[in-house]
């Protein structure tokens, strides 16, 4: 996914405009998406859309965010097709409200930066007995906390279930997608004979 590119959005009676600029260059020409088209992502969560030559695959993530994937393509000689493909992440809600304004009085364009992909579903520790353990020692929930910030950033995941494992200090884990279970494994301390040098680790 490209890095914090400027998406330019304006909105008229029937159709969303989108733009996107970034260093290595722009993007040929505005998107449009018919207004009604765009305001289905409240209920489908999903869309595909083309104007003239170009394409847009939207589809809702967790967190309130939108990915947008552009097929950008332009006619060359003899009628052949050449372009390019760029993916942005928006806040979901904002561009629907924003989509929303039209007759309203409310801004008719808009500037943002694309969102950081990033994908942090909850964790939720349904036992508490190793996680007790792990809080009252102050070197081991360090690991832990610092292992969590890294780990788990699964795209489509909804939430890391975490069970007590046999180990001290140790869990089994679950993910979940939605209502749905994905992978499931182990986050376990290793080489607790010695705490200072112990690390976690996932097993599936």
């Amino acid at each position: 996914m490209d890095d914090r590119i400027m998406v330019k959005v304006s909105v008229s009676d029937q159709c969303i405009g989108i733009r996107t600029v970034n260093r290595e260059r722009k993007s040929p020409r505005t998107f449009y998406i018919l207004r009604h088209e765009l305001l289905r992502l409240r209920e489908t969560g999903y869309l595909i859309v083309s104007d003239l030559q170009c394409f847009a695959e939207l589809r809702r993530e967790t967190g309130d965010r939108v990915t947008v994937t552009f097929c950008w393509l332009s006619e060359g000689c003899g009628g052949s097709l050449t372009g390019w493909k760029q993916t942005v992440m928006l806040p979901l809600n904002r561009l629907l409200d924003f989509a929303e304004q039209v007759g309203e009085g409310g801004t008719k364009e808009w500037k943002l930066l694309s969102l950081k992909e990033t994908f942090s579903p909850k964790l939720v520790f349904v036992d508490q007995g190793n996680l007790k353990r792990v809080v009252a020692n102050t070197m081991i929930r360090r690991k832990l906390a610092r292992f969590l910030s890294r780990s788990f950033h699964y795209r489509g995941a909804t939430e890391i279930r975490l069970f007590d494992d046999f180990l001290p200090y140790s869990f089994f884990f679950r993910e979940m997608l939605g209502e749905q279970v994905g992978l499931c494994g182990g986050v376990i301390l290793h080489g607790q004979e010695d705490m200072k040098k112990a690390y976690y680790a996932i097993h599936t």
